[in-house]
């Protein structure tokens, strides 16, 4: 199986771009706007081992987003933010814990193989 077979376990849309959660890595596909606000960057992909750390941040009022920032240990980029809708709030808490549960280095071997199975249905 090739790379680009695999797909995300969850993904959540946001108005930056869109973050997808695979087994091994995260990967943030920049929005349209984005893509032309960083000159035509690549995806940014980071390996699960290198989160150090994910938060949410919830917004005041009905019109403002809310965004969720990764931690990350390596690289020329030390966060990463995804700004999501309110509407995508369930989505994002599924993803911010998965994440953190391999920050924290719990086994979520289980939580995959169950969301894998779920994305077969």
């Amino acid at each position: 199986m090739h790379a680009s077979d695999v797909k995300p376990i969850k993904r959540l849309p946001g108005v930056n771009g869109t973050l997808e959660l695979y087994p091994d890595h995260v990967c943030l596909k920049w929005s349209r706007l984005q893509r032309l606000f960083h000159f035509g960057e690549k995806p940014l992909s980071v390996a699960n081992r290198d989160i150090t750390g994910v938060e949410m941040f919830v917004g005041q009022n009905a019109l403002t987003n809310e965004f969720m920032r990764l931690s990350i240990r390596r690289g020329k980029k030390r966060s990463l933010i995804v700004i999501f809708q309110r509407r995508h709030h369930n989505t994002a808490m599924q993803v911010r814990d998965m994440l953190d549960d391999l920050v924290t280095n719990r086994d979520v071997l289980p939580v995959v193989r169950a969301l894998q199975d779920e994305a077969r249905k």
